[in-house]
């Protein structure tokens, strides 16, 4: 449709490469009911913003300015589109909200971080990718199976989100400590130190629908909030091995795998 107004440089059926040229007109009529609302029950389809995006793309002498200003402008988009959605504004609150009764005690003197905040809504529009139906648009009696991805696991349409204080830089941190922590145990009353900060993990939350590894590490750092050794704001740094000895994290990982294993045998039983 675009090639017949405009020159383009190059063009494929329906705008995508891996569909078959002779299902494009259904395709086409499936596109056209679903943006008109129909289709798909809910009628969801209906509050997708569509806009257009013209590149340099494949121009001689515009490779590197071409892709720049395709993602500039594409920014450009989603941010009219975002205040356009009067919805957003009340996921965020909902998010933030869930973080609050989670992890509220942690945020002593009513002090929030706006990098979690800002993460765990990244990561509750990825949950709720994960929990989508996705069909094929050429036939949408037909699922398609994600199961076979790599590293990607979908979620059950019941799924209740969690949110983390763990963030990405924290998380690669503490696993890259992780393959020696069990080695600093042996260091005298490191032992004993760790018994005692398990029994503070009674009161630690503990996330669900991520890996074991992301949810321990999420546990560690409820810990050291907790009994003082990092505060809100270094949750924004991501340099904790800087501010807390080895040795503290060290017990804080045996205390929190420990409760983390025994939470999960008592849900398993």
């Amino acid at each position: 449709m675009f090639s017949s107004v405009f020159e383009s440089l190059a063009s494929t059926p329906a705008g995508n490469p891996f569909i078959s040229e002779f299902d494009e007109h259904k395709i086409k009529q499936h596109l056209i009911r679903l943006l008109k609302g129909g289709d798909m029950g809910d009628a969801g389809a209906r509050n997708i913003q569509l806009g257009i995006l013209s590149t340099d793309l494949g121009k001689k002498g515009k490779e590197i300015t071409g892709p720049q200003k395709a993602a500039e402008d594409l920014l450009t988009l989603i941010q009219e589109v975002r205040i356009m959605n009067k919805d957003l504004n009340r996921r965020k609150q909902w998010v933030k909200e869930k973080i609050i009764e989670a992890y509220g005690p942690l945020f002593r003197h009513h002090k929030h971080s706006l990098e979690v905040w800002r993460y765990n809504f990244l990561i509750y529009q990825l949950n709720e990718m994960r929990k989508a139906r996705l069909v094929r648009i050429d036939d949408l009696k037909i699922p398609i199976d994600l199961y076979g991805l790599k590293d990607f696991e979908p979620l059950p349409e019941n799924h209740v989100f969690s949110p983390l204080l763990v963030t990405p830089t924290i998380n690669t941190e503490l696993n890259s400590f992780s393959e020696t922590y069990e080695q600093l145990m042996v260091l005298p009353n490191n032992r004993q130190f760790a018994d005692e900060l398990y029994r503070d993990t009674v009161r630690v939350y503990i996330a669900g629908g991520y890996p074991a590894g992301t949810v321990i590490n999420n546990m560690v750092v409820q810990l050291l909030l907790m009994h003082g050794y990092l505060n809100v704001e270094d949750i924004n740094s991501g340099r904790i091995t800087e501010k807390v000895n080895r040795e503290t994290i060290a017990a804080a990982k045996v205390a929190c795998t420990r409760r983390y294993h025994q939470a999960v045998e008592k849900q398993a039983g």
